[in-house]
């Protein structure tokens, strides 16, 4: 649903969703189509910081799994059965709708095209942790 606090979502609302959000004290990447369907979800299991920096990682590997890292902690891994998403363009710092801004600080946010290696998720998390000393 529309709830939590945005870092990413789409542009508009007559495209596809693929959003960053914390809701409940965790974070969430979620995905669904415009119509409401093919919904699917994964948050952290340990609630975020509101005074640490924190380094984030989700992936979805299509027809495969939805992961998230925190801190380069494996948090939780889902099934993804949720049908194929062109995403749509980023939208950072608010829902689209304009209503639910973003309170946060935000030091780096990488998107890439596929899901990392378990060394390159590895090399990204110690350069972000040498690079903002956390």
């Amino acid at each position: 649903d529309g709830s939590g606090t945005y870092y990413l979502d789409r542009t508009t609302a007559t495209n596809n969703i693929m959003s960053l959000k914390a809701v409940g004290g965790k974070l969430c990447m979620q995905k669904r189509n415009n119509s409401g369907g093919n919904l699917g979800c994964v948050s952290t299991t340990t609630d975020i910081s509101t005074t640490a920096i924190q380094s984030l990682y989700t992936s979805r590997n299509y027809n495969t799994t939805y992961s998230v890292y925190l801190n380069n902690t494996g948090e939780t891994v889902v099934a993804e059965t949720n049908g194929p998403l062109t995403p749509p363009n980023p939208n950072i710092g608010r829902h689209q709708s304009g209503t639910t801004t973003s309170n946060f600080g935000l030091y780096e946010f990488v998107l890439w095209d596929s899901e990392l290696s378990s060394g390159d998720r590895t090399t990204v998390y110690q350069d972000q942790k040498s690079g903002f000393g956390f």
